[in-house]
């Protein structure tokens, strides 16, 4: 979990430096944990919203910390999990949980 972490951090100062220059990113990944670098980068700047569109909830609970982050990744990023990734960089959560 702390490598998917710091590659969320990584992701995020990059896709901040093109949110900069004024340029609206598109970010292709590999699994669904692209999003918390996304959401991160946009975090930094203020509040985020996020209309996410997929085939399953990615709302699993990692009660004990293990898993697959890929079913999780909008449980994370509204704030649940570990320390080391649900609270990147102390702002916890990324977005908020409500609809």
């Amino acid at each position: 979990m702390p490598a998917v972490a710091a590659l969320a951090i990584k992701q995020a100062d990059g896709v901040g430096e093109i949110l900069d220059k004024g340029v609206l990113p598109v970010v292709l990944g590999g699994d669904d944990t692209v999003l918390l670098g996304c959401l991160l980068a946009v975090r930094r700047r203020g509040s985020a919203g996020l209309v996410l569109l997929d085939g399953h909830t990615d709302y699993w609970d990692l009660p004990d910390g293990n898993g697959e982050l890929s079913g999780s990744d909008l449980w994370i990023a509204t704030g649940h999990g570990p320390d080391v990734i649900a609270d990147l960089e102390v702002r916890r959560p990324l977005v908020r949980p409500e609809a």
